[in-house]
């Protein structure tokens, strides 16, 4: 570190690990999985849940933090009606 505590330079111990996808069983049925990026706008998310309550169905929001953090009334909507939330 400098005299300002920044960091001039860093090294690698042990590189990190990738993500890795798990998956969970097997349908036995043909299905589709529906994901939204970069929300959750107050715009256009809202009515997203509309739609999917409408007809049941749930999906995935990757959401970019900043647009959380501004938004919080929509990830609780969003986890309270049974949607899955990644982070973008």
């Amino acid at each position: 570190m400098d005299s300002n505590g920044m960091i001039k330079k860093e090294s690698y111990v042990k590189y990190p690990k990738p993500f890795e996808v798990i998956r969970h069983g097997k349908s036995s049925k043909k299905e589709v999985v529906l994901t939204f990026d970069d929300g959750p706008d107050p715009a256009y998310t809202p009515e997203i849940l509309d739609i999917l309550n409408r007809y049941k169905v749930k999906g995935t929001f990757f959401v970019v933090g900043e647009n959380a953090l501004m938004h919080p009334q929509l990830i609780k909507r969003i986890y309270d009606e049974g949607h899955e939330i990644g982070n973008h």
